[in-house]
């Protein structure tokens, strides 16, 4: 079963727009020493359980059953994340702040706003700052 992932942080529903069918955002408490909370999108859940996808369901990575180390808090509508002409694909979506491999290091930010994004530049690099200075 191949199942894309990814890393998505607090208010990833809403600034993609997308549609929790049901279960919880995922937010700060989902740290890491966490249980492993990811969304999952309804067809990943199907493959994920081989049932009806609800939150709740365990599973890890490449292996089929129910159970593992990872418990689905949520599931999201199906959306193309991709070329709009292929089938939607499954996707996870795991916290990123309970990833500590190299991947969740290499992480890109989305930003959602209403006015032209040229004038949220000045505010998002400071923002940036203020959590690390050294951030490009």
């Amino acid at each position: 079963m191949s199942v894309e992932n990814i890393l998505v942080g607090p208010s990833y529903v809403e600034t993609m727009g997308m549609t929790l069918l049901q279960g919880r955002e995922i937010g700060l408490e989902d740290a890491p020493g966490t249980p492993k909370s990811p969304w999952s999108t309804k067809l990943s859940g199907a493959r994920i359980s081989r049932a009806r996808t609800r939150s709740g369901n365990h599973f890890d990575i490449g292996k089929p059953k129910n159970t593992g180390e990872y418990e689905i808090v949520g599931v999201l509508r199906d959306a193309q994340f991709h070329d709009a002409k292929e089938k939607i694909k499954p996707i996870v979506f795991p916290a990123i702040m309970q990833d500590t491999s190299q991947t969740a290091l290499s992480s890109g930010i989305i930003i959602r706003t209403v006015s032209a994004p040229a004038s949220m530049a000045a505010a998002v690099r400071q923002a940036i700052a203020d959590v690390d200075p050294n951030l490009p």
